[in-house]
């Protein structure tokens, strides 16, 4: 539970309830997923297209150091991230991020990562997020 996710989900999460709300959410188990997609892109315009993939599914966080700690590969590849709705009815905030960790020649690996607060029943809202993504950070969709 000490997971450095807690502090952007919870403050996304806070916004939706009222006082104390941010409290309880720090509380909540996190569920997180990653998986890398490979994309037949030079690495600027593949971090280009995950920019324009996440900003049309939620808020982008245009201050790395809001996620920096959240996201394992923040620190050591160039990353975007975002709060994206996921889980039932698309209502659980979710933490998005995409990172280029390989290049080679004309194609690039993004990981795709995602971290959410779970609750009682799981909403497995980060696996939900990462499988809905993956076919656009890729270009299909």
């Amino acid at each position: 539970m000490d997971s450095p996710h807690h502090d952007v989900i919870s403050r996304e999460l806070g916004k939706l309830g009222r006082s104390g709300a941010a409290t309880v959410a720090a509380t909540l188990p996190r569920g997180a997923c990653s998986r890398d997609v490979d994309i037949a892109l030079a690495a600027d315009a593949a971090l280009g297209r995950c920019a324009d993939v996440l900003s049309d599914a939620g808020e982008l966080l245009p201050d790395e150091a809001e996620y920096a700690e959240s996201v394992p590969d923040a620190a050591t590849h160039p990353t975007v991230a975002a709060m994206v709705g996921s889980g039932f009815f698309g209502m659980n905030p979710t933490l998005v991020a995409c990172s280029v960790v390989a290049t080679e020649g004309a194609s690039t690996t993004v990981r795709l990562f995602a971290s959410a607060a779970e609750g009682l029943i799981p909403q497995k809202s980060a696996q939900k997020a990462v499988r809905r993504l993956a076919p656009r950070v890729r270009g299909e969709g």
